[in-house]
């Protein structure tokens, strides 16, 4: 993995850890013929 990329999915987990009441992180999850690394899912909150 690139500097870059080392790079860019500490930032992103950073912003999650900023929102993480409201989102749900999974991480490296199948996905057809390849894997996805981070994945960010919004709660549900009843309104």
């Amino acid at each position: 993995m690139g500097i870059y990329l080392k790079s860019l999915r500490a930032v992103i987990k950073m912003a999650f850890f900023a929102y993480r009441d409201y989102y749900l992180q999974f991480e490296e999850l199948t996905g057809g013929t390849g894997y996805v690394d981070i994945v960010y899912l919004p709660k549900n909150y009843p309104e």
